[in-house]
């Protein structure tokens, strides 16, 4: 429920003025299976429905940004699932060179394990995390659940989502620039 609200609070309560964000769907993502690939004729590949819409969003984003939780110190196996597909098939790898932002809402140590192993990921694929401000959110921490029960951010999470919103937004302008 976090990641949705993250989402929706990035969209409707921290985001610039002119900025847009569009969630993503990767609830409907098969399993990552290179046999679910088929090869067309001018040698294409041509994906599942569900991959080829995310590919293609993926492919008209300016920029990248992952609200999750994270399970067992690490992310979410959808969201490691989502990832592998978009990257699919080497050398065209939808993700490369995305300017990326990270929020992550946990237990115990916040999240930051499983953003280190969003990390590792988005190293290979080549996107590009961004690094400050980061967002770690103990949901149990003494600043309480991050949302009230309307799904609305608490002030805390408001401000700091939407100075990661600004950096982010900020530094996808700088990228494009060069």
């Amino acid at each position: 429920m976090y990641s949705i609200c993250m989402h929706a609070a990035a969209m409707h309560w921290t985001m610039p003025e002119g900025a847009e964000l569009e969630i993503a769907r990767i609830d409907d993502l098969p399993l990552i299976n290179p046999d679910l690939e088929e090869t067309v004729e001018g040698g294409a590949t041509r994906f599942p429905p569900s991959v080829e819409r995310l590919r293609q969003q993926v492919a008209a984003a300016d920029a990248i940004f992952f609200a999750t939780p994270e399970y067992n110190y690490s992310m979410p196996a959808p969201l490691k699932n989502a990832i592998d597909w978009v990257s699919r098939p080497l050398p065209k790898n939808e993700w490369a060179q995305k300017p990326t932002a990270i929020a992550t809402i946990a237990g115990g140590f916040s999240g930051m394990l499983g953003r280190q192993a969003i990390c590792v990921a988005a190293d290979f694929v080549d996107l590009l995390i961004l690094q400050k401000p980061a967002f770690f959110y103990n949901q149990w921490g003494p600043g309480g659940p991050p949302f009230n029960g309307a799904g609305e951010p608490t002030a805390e999470v408001s401000k700091r989502l939407g100075a990661l919103m600004v950096a982010l937004i900020d530094w996808t302008h700088r990228l494009e620039q060069k």
